[in-house]
């Protein structure tokens, strides 16, 4: 309607279509959220008139598949380095010392660490799957030091509006994702990480760099939670062994 200065129900398929081109080629929006667009306009003209046009199914947008970006185990530790609310620097520690999603590492529970089987419970992952994680034995009394500053019964990183000592031991409601993903951008701004550093890429940097040191590739894809171990050797190139060696064959590849 603001695109066309018109009633939406007016527009001609043509129209649709060249809105969601413009979207796309002047606008520059991305996979994500042309398929929201996409979809959204499908639903208004489809439940709205029963208009059937052939753009729902000529129009979807190819995905994207953004560059990984990896860290190197010096670069992670200068970025949490940078965090200083206790609070927040454990829970990156245990993002990335598990390569947990940020959506895990908020739901964890007390009940969820084991120190004497030495692994984490990660609860419902992706695809509600519950998977067991090693636990660095380092991390353990910071995170016990941590719970006792609430102890909260369901949360390691309870949620709270300024934190309130009472809220925190009684809230069922974690720490946000949001929190997380500002501590994060400040934290390797602060570092003076120029690379574009999310909470996933701790899990990309995870799985790379225990790849690095030799870890089995099958028994990695558990720790991750990936069902489909493509999911996991996608990372085998990005290790610095592997480019070493890549770089050492292509020397050989002369064909002169």
């Amino acid at each position: 309607m603001e695109h066309y200065q018109c009633d939406p129900v007016e527009l001609s398929e043509k129209q649709v279509r060249d809105y969601l081109v413009h979207c796309r080629d002047v606008k520059g929006w991305n996979h994500w959220t042309l398929k929201i667009a996409l979809t959204s306009l499908k639903f208004y003209y489809t439940h709205g008139d029963g208009t059937s046009w052939h753009i729902w199914d000529l129009a979807k947008p190819p995905r994207y598949k953004p560059e990984i970006t990896v860290l190197t185990m010096r670069e992670v530790r200068a970025i949490i380095g940078q965090i200083q609310l206790i609070h927040l620097r454990v829970a990156v520690s245990l993002m990335a010392s598990c390569g947990l999603r940020v959506s895990e590492v908020v739901s964890v529970g007390p009940g969820d660490l084991s120190q004497r089987e030495g692994h984490l419970l990660v609860r419902a992952g992706k695809g509600q799957k519950d998977r067991y994680v090693p636990l660095p034995e380092v991390l353990v009394p910071h995170l016990r030091e941590l719970w006792k500053t609430h102890r909260n019964a369901k949360l390691l990183f309870p949620g709270g509006r300024g934190r309130e000592m009472k809220r925190l031991r009684t809230t069922t409601t974690p720490m946000t994702i949001a929190t997380l993903q500002r501590i994060v951008r400040l934290g390797a701004k602060e570092a003076r990480i120029h690379k574009t550093v999310t909470p996933h890429t701790f899990r990309h940097s995870y799985a790379t760099n225990m790849l690095e040191e030799g870890i089995n590739v099958r028994l990695l894809a558990d720790y991750l939670g990936h069902a489909d171990l493509q999911a996991t050797l996608r990372y085998l190139h990005l290790t610095p062994s592997a480019q070493k060696k890549g770089y050492s064959i292509a020397q050989r590849m002369v064909f002169i």
